[in-house]
């Protein structure tokens, strides 16, 4: 009889012993997924609104970059909310200031996410090379956002944290 009480105690401390190790791991793996979830726009800016202006304006490696202190114009992109992914681009050039705004998309699953910017209202000089009311950024590691339309023979415009 003492064989089997102990025999039942073993098979019962090594049955419990793999519940709880799964209980662990899964516990982790929600509390991973789970925080991931609650970043939301958080992975991207620490607050909010959040201001990105234009650094760098380039055309391709033939004709040199045109850095900040260069470019004939003020160029901010705002991110409003976290909550509503809303954005508003102001261009001020000649003193004369020209606001425009949408809401974002975030593309988490390229090896570099990609803001996609929709707009709302008019806009002239959206920078795509198509005839769509969408933009499309690079979000680098470096914390900067590229808007590229060179393979359209456009701009690449580089912007960087305010």
């Amino acid at each position: 009889m003492p064989f089997k009480s102990n025999y039942r105690s073993n098979f019962h401390h090594s049955y419990m012993s793999r519940i709880f190790i799964i209980l662990v791991l899964f516990i982790s793996f929600i509390r991973c997924t789970t925080n991931d979830d609650q970043e939301g726009n958080t992975f991207f800016f620490n607050s909010y609104p959040f201001t990105y202006e234009l650094k760098k304006i380039s055309f391709g490696s033939t004709v040199p970059a045109l850095e900040k202190g260069s470019l004939d114009r003020n160029e901010t992109i705002s991110f409003d909310s976290p909550d509503t992914f809303t954005f508003s681009t102001t261009t001020v050039k000649d003193n004369s200031p020209r606001s425009f705004n949408g809401t974002y998309v975030i593309d988490r699953q390229q090896k570099e996410p990609r803001i996609a910017f929709t707009y709302t209202t008019p806009k002239t000089n959206i920078r795509n090379c198509s005839n769509s009311h969408t933009e499309v950024a690079l979000f680098k590691s470096d914390r900067t956002l590229l808007i590229s339309t060179l393979l359209c023979d456009g701009p690449e415009c580089l912007y960087g944290p305010e």
